[in-house]
């Protein structure tokens, strides 16, 4: 068991320094750019810290395993939410202009609605690849929005063209990015094996350990980008990171996880509750930044202590 651990501890590390080396490498392409902060915390940065769950949760698929796969998106959102923009309001109260993140907030709460309407519509209480592909589409608007975005900023910019990234001037950030994706992967079948044994070797649930130790260890660099953004003051990038990284997750993570398994995943009981649970929270955030404009103290406490009471009534009442 020791072993396991150390397995899972290493395994751990690997996304974390993973996650750091592609968020380093894309972030210094984008400096290169010249791209503006809130871009780049929706979209490299936001990538970047959610590759670990979409590394995991491909090798789930790949091994047939989508229990682990659907409670760690679920997990991963409600650990940003909750944890990652918790504790950074907590840190230095957010703002959260409509202007920048309107867009967003929408697209935060609309991934884990859509998600459950494409079960609750299907006669099996399952995603097909169908659902898969829709959650997709929904990847290429986010895209498409964020790239309007990218062309309003530069038709209000009077600077100078930015240096261009071509030859060698991005040949480092380049290979920082590629030895994290190697590292992403690697740390993934990591923890997914040994994860397993846990299952096995504690009697657990298989969607209580994706919820908890998988999406903890998957949701550090997303916590930890955004906290350092804010201590930095970065704040742009902390909450476009936390926004990115959610809708990222249902629509190229879950929805990846859908097309690459190939079969119906049906949902449980416990996986309707946790998808609820993200979309509750979602909207109370987004509605709460979308009125006053900002995250402060006191709704970066209730946030941070909404997470340790879901996981209470998710393993007392939903252990399955």
């Amino acid at each position: 068991m020791i072993l396991t651990i150390a397995f899972i501890t290493i395994g751990f590390f690997l996304l974390f320094k993973g996650g750091d080396f592609l968020v380093t490498g894309a972030a210094g392409i984008a400096h290169k750019k010249n791209i503006p902060t809130f871009i780049v915390g929706i979209t490299l940065v936001a990538f970047g810290t959610s590759a670990p769950e979409l590394f995991f949760n491909l090798i789930s698929a790949l091994h047939g395993n989508t229990e682990f796969a659907l409670s760690n998106v679920s997990g991963s959102n409600l650990i940003n939410i909750a944890v990652g923009i918790g504790v950074s309001a907590m840190v230095s109260p957010l703002a959260v202009t409509r202007q920048k993140f309107s867009k967003d907030l929408t697209l935060l709460c609309a991934g884990p609605i859509a998600a459950a309407a494409c079960v609750f519509l299907s006669t099996a209480a399952a995603l097909h690849i169908g659902h898969g592909l829709l959650l997709f589409t929904g990847f290429g608007l986010y895209i498409y929005l964020t790239g309007k975005k990218m062309a309003a900023h530069n038709r209000g910019m009077h600077a100078a063209t930015a240096p261009s990234c071509v030859n060698d001037s991005c040949r480092r950030e380049w290979i920082i990015f590629t030895l994290g994706g190697v590292m992403l992967y690697a740390g993934g079948e990591v923890i997914y094996r040994n994860a397993l044994k846990l299952v096995s070797y504690f009697g657990l649930s298989e969607s209580i350990v994706g919820l908890t130790v998988i999406a903890v260890g998957t949701s550090i660099p997303d916590c930890a980008a955004s906290i350092i953004a804010t201590a930095k003051n970065q704040k742009d990038i902390a909450v476009g990171n936390i926004l990115g990284s959610n809708i990222f997750n249902i629509f190229l993570v879950l929805a990846s996880t859908i097309v690459v398994y190939g079969q119906p995943i049906v949902f449980s009981t416990s996986n309707y509750f946790d998808y609820a649970t993200v979309t509750v929270l979602s909207i109370l955030f987004a509605a709460h930044a979308l009125f006053h404009q900002a995250i402060g103290r006191a709704m970066g406490t209730f946030l941070l202590l909404c997470y340790p009471v879901i996981l209470y009534i998710r393993i007392a009442f939903f252990n399955v």
